[in-house]
């Protein structure tokens, strides 16, 4: 899907510039500042978590020791996040290849490490399936028997919302790359390295926690961390290859994950900064934010292009983080923002999905769409077939029957976020007086009113910004007949064919 839409019109604003084209400019509008907020709002979520996991590396620590660690981390972080995206996308790429070649090699580690103990490697002996049959996979969450084995299931889908989220990232970068119908395809369809083919988990993440199903039973207390110590020890501690590691009798290999963990949440807060500000420069040349936020740096030098404006905004916006800096915070507010960033991601998510669909229904109606959009103007059969190829080329066989799937789930996991808020019982309120007992947190949920408002806030704000915009602007869904093919079309550069063993093995890897 994101090959189709990123490679026919790379320079739009990746797939929400294309909801403007091919759905209502409301929606394009919509789910461009969705798409800002999502990224912009992750970059402080990211530098929290890479302050909570670096103090795991100080577990006796005081309270005003960790206040410093965090506030010290955040700083260098964030200056460093912001100094590589001020040298340009080049200098973004090799950077975030160098990470994703250090996080590649950090989770096959950890899943080799892991079947290796599991096969009996360890001092603990051969584990097998010993843990699926005593006490199972699942555990009982808020109900009992399979209702509440499904609901504990269901709980995690959030989570895997926030882990999964951002392999939409090539198509933003499209209109900054050479020959964006070989390279944006590529780029796209070797994600099959990080999901399956139906795109429904990345196959790392799949691997990762079925070996750490094997490793650990799912009733350990561990899991939920130690009740003593710092908080970025208690979730080391708490990580399932730790715990294995340690009834393994492998000591001090902690730290060595917890800088794995260090790491890669920097590599993500530099990603942030980079989308966040591609997607406000998008936004304003579109019209739908200030002008000035299009302000780009031209260095002369290099060649490069910085934007400035936005990189600066996303600075500006991640000093949240320091909210966090204290002890007591910064966990519980990492929990929130990525409670958030998941509910944008879904937005985002059944938006594009959308798009597609809309897009998918020209092949049936081809006198509306073909015909007006495309024959009309280039006025020659064999360039609109030509033009009809390059479109469709990179279309998925299972299409769009994936597509209108992931849309389904979306809209599902996007309604039944936060179900687990109506579970908590007495009445709907927080006090009656201002000298009222503030209702007591759950233990499983925490604080139930910000739980809510973080699983749901998102969704009024996008649906006001669309009936917003259709109220102001008086705008109208895009038709079949209105629909465009006539520019976008990106024409084939040519490609250096690799001739050696170890060329065509870095094509077929990169």
């Amino acid at each position: 899907m994101l090959v189709l839409l990123a490679h026919f019109w790379p320079n739009v604003g990746g797939p929400v510039g294309l909801a403007g084209l091919y759905v209502d400019p409301a929606l394009g509008f919509a789910l461009g500042w969705n798409a800002w907020y999502n990224w912009a709002i992750i970059l402080p979520t990211e530098l929290s978590a890479a302050a909570i996991l670096f103090n795991g590396f100080f577990p006796n620590a005081s309270a005003e020791s960790i206040h410093n660690i965090n506030l010290i981390t955040m700083s260098i972080m964030l200056v460093l996040a912001i100094g590589i995206n001020c040298f340009g996308s080049r200098a973004y790429g090799e950077a975030e290849f160098a990470f994703s070649c250090f996080k590649i090699l950090t989770i096959v580690s950890l899943i080799i490490t892991g079947i290796i103990l599991d096969l009996g490697g360890g001092t603990g002996g051969f584990i097998g399936f010993k843990n699926w049959r005593d006490p199972g996979p699942f555990v009982e969450w808020r109900a009992k028997g399979s209702l509440g084995k499904f609901l504990g299931v269901w709980s995690s889908m959030s989570q895997a919302v926030f882990a999964f989220f951002g392999t939409e990232i090539p198509g933003v970068a499209a209109g900054e790359v050479q020959n964006p119908a070989k390279n944006i395809p590529r780029a796209v369809n070797r994600v099959w390295i990080r999901m399956q083919v139906v795109c429904f988990a990345t196959l790392f993440y799949v691997l990762a926690v079925f070996v750490a199903g094997l490793l650990v039973r799912s009733d350990d207390p561990r899991l939920t961390g130690p009740t003593t110590g710092s908080p970025g020890h208690t979730l080391v501690l708490s990580s399932p290859f730790v715990i294995a590691m340690e009834y393994s009798h492998l000591k001090h290999l902690e730290h060595i994950c917890n800088a794995a963990f260090v790491i890669s949440a920097f590599s993500a807060a530099t990603s942030d900064v980079y989308i966040s500000s591609r997607f406000l420069y998008y936004l304003s040349r579109c019209g739908h934010a200030p002008r000035f936020c299009a302000a780009i740096y031209h260095s002369k030098r290099k060649k490069t292009v910085i934007p400035w404006v936005g990189i600066l905004v996303s600075a500006c916006i991640a000093l949240l983080a320091f909210m966090s800096v204290s002890q007591t915070s910064a966990e519980e507010i990492f929990h929130w923002l990525s409670s958030l960033n998941s509910t944008t991601a879904l937005l985002s998510w059944i938006g594009m999905l959308f798009t597609y669909l809309r897009m998918t229904l020209t092949r049936w109606f081809p006198d509306y769409s073909w015909y007006q959009g495309t024959i009309a103007k280039e006025k020659d059969f064999k360039d609109f077939k030509q033009t009809h190829q390059e479109l469709y080329k990179n279309r998925y066989r299972m299409q769009p029957w994936i597509a209108i799937y992931a849309f389904v789930m979306c809209v599902l996991i996007l309604i039944f976020n936060g179900w687990f808020v109506f579970t908590r019982p007495g009445p709907w309120r927080m006090a009656r007086e201002l000298d009222d007992i503030p209702v007591e947190s759950d233990p499983d949920i925490g604080n139930w009113v910000p739980t809510f408002v973080s699983s749901y806030l998102a969704i009024p704000f996008f649906l006001l910004a669309i009936l917003g915009y259709k109220l102001i602007f008086r705008t109208k869904m895009v038709t079949l007949r209105e629909m465009r093919f006539d520019r976008g079309y990106i024409h084939d550069d040519g490609e250096e064919i690799p001739t050696t063993r170890w060329s065509r093995l870095l094509a077929v890897l990169f």
